[in-house]
């Protein structure tokens, strides 16, 4: 799948941010639309590419998981069977936060239409979220948690973001800076589809939206 990388896709970019996220949809949490039209969608195509397909009916049995809570059991059952607590799977909220939160404001009224997804990759890395080089120690704590969908309305001053880390100093600068990089516009621009493409072209099949 190629797909539209100009916004970051969910609202949480970090390692434990980015979980937490994918729990609280396996939990039901439908307004992911991006999230689950993504999820979704590629795992309907491996399944047809193993051969428990069509796509159509592959979907709709993973849909049916999701809706269903079997997709968030089996992911629990995951995280045990590594050693981890499967409690962390219907209370996430048990777990550590950033010991720093700063916030990113709006520097204008309109709607916020995504964000510099490169702009945020690369914050994320002087947060901790990520490495310059392998030997670099990742904070899986770190990164950004968005507050409001792509599409709605804000106001200025009003919060978009969090800046989750452990340097305060570090937090300020980048929420100093992180405003300019949000897509604010007059109007609402919402995507048709997150998918811009399939590979390869001969499976010619329809997007579905979340």
């Amino acid at each position: 799948l190629l797909t539209s990388m100009e916004t970051p896709i969910g609202r949480n970019i970090g390692n434990w941010l980015e979980t937490r996220e994918a729990i609280e949809w396996l939990q039901g949490r439908d307004d992911l639309t991006e999230v689950n039209e993504l999820t979704l969608t590629l795992g309907a195509e491996v399944l047809d590419a193993v051969g428990k397909g069509p796509f159509d009916a592959a979907y709709q049995r993973l849909e049916q998981h999701w809706r269903s809570g079997r997709g968030l059991e089996i992911f629990a059952k995951i995280v045990a069977a590594q050693g981890g607590d499967p409690k962390v799977i219907e209370h996430p909220e048990i777990m550590p936060t950033a010991p720093v939160i700063e916030y990113i404001r709006a520097p204008r009224d309109g709607f916020l239409n995504g964000a510099n997804a490169l702009w945020f990759g690369k914050a994320g890395i002087t947060l901790g979220a990520g490495r310059r080089v392998v030997s670099d120690t990742i904070d899986p704590l770190a990164g950004f948690r968005f507050l409001k969908s792509w599409g709605d309305p804000v106001e200025a001053g009003e919060i978009i973001a969090e800046i989750h880390g452990s340097d305060r100093l570090v937090a300020m600068g980048i929420a100093s800076r992180a405003s300019e990089q949000l897509h604010i516009d007059e109007t609402a621009k919402p995507l048709a589809s997150w998918i811009i493409q399939r590979y390869p072209q001969t499976r010619d099949k329809a997007s579905r939206k979340g």
